[in-house]
């Protein structure tokens, strides 16, 4: 993905003012329609490391996932390693 994406009700459950944010079209695999910019601090191992990221909420089904993490603001901030057979997941904050 280009960028985050959440659903449109968990963006309610924070607080999200969809009123007051910028709206963008997009296009990708489920289809094409409108999201809401809304900026979100993530939270990195319990708070050591923060960031603002720029995340598009929407109305359509993420499969089973409830954020999906983008290359804007995430990727490009931060390397992730997978250890697929010691079971683990490394992020590197650049």
């Amino acid at each position: 993905a280009n960028r985050c994406f959440c659903p449109l009700e968990i963006g309610e459950a924070l607080g999200v003012q969809y009123s007051t944010c910028p709206k963008e079209p997009v296009r990708g695999i489920g289809g094409a329609g409108d999201i809401y910019i809304h900026e979100l601090t993530i939270d990195i191992e319990h708070g050591i490391h923060k960031f603002k990221a720029a995340v598009g909420f929407g109305g359509f089904q993420l499969h089973g996932f409830s954020f999906i993490l983008g290359q804007k603001d995430f990727f490009e901030n931060i390397d992730v390693l997978f250890k697929r057979r010691k079971e683990t997941i490394e992020l590197i904050i650049l």
